[in-house]
């Protein structure tokens, strides 16, 4: 998630006001809705927020004047709600940590496997840990995980669709192809050991469990 831009979109959602010139159902549900889109924008299903978010949009539809004005008034300060937390970084979801702590481990198995000599075994575990966590980015961010003929998008392949969507920078594009460089020829079978060594593939190691952390999915 982009905080920045996160901050601007809930903002300026809080500082819109009805396209029309009157208010009455139309105003409440107009606003309403975008409010809830917002939310939707920036959470996930089955989050708290999401869960008050949808009791609340359901209300704003009610044919009781009382309940569409509470019901606006509801999604107001959880939208406020939800910006402290995005302005504070608190925003990670139990999902996300699920990963994040299933791929420490994994990590921690590759570097096992580093320390017994077993260097093809620790990149290729690393690089299957990397991919993984570019997959579910991607579904994250709308970016396709499978190529026009149907198959699984290669690592590199979701690394550029990633950029260009604007998830990272150019240079961490070009770090994440350096670690797929040490990944495919030690998956492949193709030549590894004597052109890759311990140290490079124990900073892929590190690097990978830094890129995990630093971009949840």
């Amino acid at each position: 998630m982009d905080k920045a831009a996160a901050l601007a979109d809930i903002d300026s959602v809080l500082a819109a006001r009805p396209s029309g010139d009157g208010g009455g159902s139309a105003a409440v549900a107009e606003m309403a809705a975008l409010r809830y889109a917002c939310i939707c924008r920036f959470t996930a299903p089955g989050s708290a927020y999401r869960r008050q978010a949808d009791q609340f949009q359901e209300m704003s539809t009610s044919t009781v004047t009382h309940d569409r004005t509470k019901a606006e008034m509801a999604l107001v300060g959880v939208l406020r709600a939800l910006r402290q937390d995005v302005d504070a970084d608190r925003l990670r979801s139990f999902e996300e940590l699920i990963h994040a702590d299933m791929f420490a481990d994994l990590l921690a198995q590759a570097e096992y496997l580093l320390s017994g000599g077993y260097l093809r075994a620790a990149a290729i575990l690393a690089g299957a840990t990397l991919e993984e966590q570019l997959s579910k980015m991607a579904v994250r961010n709308g970016v396709p995980t499978r190529l026009p003929n149907g198959r699984p998008a290669t690592g590199g392949t979701l690394n550029q669709g990633l950029r260009a969507a604007g998830v990272y920078t150019n240079a961490v594009r070009a770090e994440v192809e350096s670690w797929l460089a040490i990944r495919n020829p030690a998956a492949h079978g193709e030549p590894f050991e004597g052109i890759f060594n311990d140290a490079q593939v124990k900073n892929m190691i590190e690097r990978v469990r830094a890129f995990v952390v630093d971009h949840p999915a």
